[in-house]
């Protein structure tokens, strides 16, 4: 995922709810331009999935199953790693949405 500043952009985050809000949490916004160049550069590379934070590029690498890699020998060797990176990324994503699920129902159950 590449998140940009866009026409919509203000709007969109002032719909957006919380618990997107966090997921998506405090990651460097980038202009439309950054986007599209990051977007085009991993294009002319034949990359499948193209991302543009580390955190979303991590967990691409671990859950790829059949898809195209973008870097094939890193990927390979930084395996061992990404089952434990991965985990801890999506433990603390699990962790926001059960927390955010918890409000939900208290909220309901209190109106």
């Amino acid at each position: 995922g590449i998140n940009a500043e866009y026409g919509g952009f203000e709007e969109e985050n002032r719909r957006k709810p919380p618990l997107t809000k966090e997921l998506e949490g405090g990651g460097a916004l980038l202009t439309a331009e950054q986007a599209s160049d990051i977007l085009f550069a991993g294009l002319k590379k034949g990359q499948f999935a193209i991302t543009s934070e580390v955190p979303i590029e991590f967990l691409r690498m671990g859950g790829n199953s059949i898809q195209p890699r973008n870097y094939p020998f890193l990927e390979f060797l930084i395996a061992p790693l990404l089952v434990p990176i991965t985990s801890i990324v999506r433990g603390y994503m699990d962790y926001v949405v059960a927390s955010h699920s918890c409000l939900l129902y208290t909220s309901d159950a209190a109106d």
